[in-house]
């Protein structure tokens, strides 16, 4: 149930469900997503081709996934003592986006293990597909980067958006 209004996303009881207002809730896939950001594409990320170089795809993802992870724990994540970083990742392009190109890009939980999760992100241009992305997060020890379990604060967390 809705507790409020955070700029353009709908704030639920839950501390960091946060689903954008109006019909933003589902991508070009119809699948509701845990969030929505937009992204506007730069100068400095279009190639000669004047496409958007594909490596900044996956910046897009890790942004995302960032506003995510502020929204769910703000100056908190600091707290839990470990480090969240990519083990694998996978893009499937299904059209190009260009110079100042309006992407909103979703993310919704695939998957949670032990040590890792994955999210599946949908970006898409004006309603139509333009990229599909799974990566796999792996928590790690912030100084020594071996794989950690979950902390349980984090696996709250995504047990609750799941």
């Amino acid at each position: 149930m809705p507790i409020g209004q955070n700029g353009p996303f709908t704030v639920y009881q839950s501390d960091c469900t946060l689903i954008p207002s109006c019909n933003r809730a589902q991508t070009f896939s119809g699948v509701g997503m845990l969030f929505v950001h937009d992204i506007k594409v730069r100068y400095s990320e279009v190639d000669s081709q004047g496409i958007v170089f594909n490596a900044h795809y996956l910046t897009y993802c890790d942004d995302t996934f960032e506003s995510w992870l502020r929204a769910c724990f703000a100056d908190r994540l600091q707290s839990l003592g470990v480090e969240i970083v990519v083990k694998r990742a996978i893009i499937e392009w299904h059209t190009a986006a260009g110079l100042a190109a309006l992407i909103e890009l979703g993310m919704r939980l695939e998957r949670v293990g032990r040590t890792s999760f994955e999210f599946r992100f949908e970006g898409g241009i004006q309603g139509t597909p333009a990229f599909t992305a799974q990566v796999t997060y792996v928590v790690v020890d912030r100084h020594t980067f071996e794989p950690l379990e979950l902390p349980d604060r984090l696996r709250s967390v995504l047990a609750r958006d799941a």
